[in-house]
């Protein structure tokens, strides 16, 4: 999980160029290592990517995914029968080709 994040926040993925900072529904900057120890035990998880065909048109990109992202425990307890031990976090990303 934590080179998966590394390769999610790396160099030149943001609008100005720069590392992407991890994000939940809470604050603007998630503990992605406190994250991905949550996430070590986990056999299941799910990885989504949240491309919305009219990204640049909304307002707050953000905003969006976080309402996504409090629907997920919810829906990933409807798929596994159990409850998911992980909170939702996200990288906020413009270029996935550089």
């Amino acid at each position: 999980m934590s080179a998966h994040l590394s390769y999610l926040k790396r160099d030149g993925v943001t609008a100005d160029g720069d590392k992407a900072r991890m994000f939940d529904a809470e604050t603007d900057r998630a503990d992605d290592a406190a994250f991905a120890a949550r996430s070590k035990d986990d056999r299941h998880h799910f990885r989504f990517i949240v491309s919305p065909e009219d990204a640049n048109e909304m307002t707050d990109l953000r905003a969006f995914t976080r309402d996504l992202g409090r629907q997920l425990p919810a829906r990933a307890k409807k798929w596994r029968q159990r409850e998911t031990p992980s909170r939702p976090e996200a990288p906020s990303r413009v270029n996935s080709l550089r």
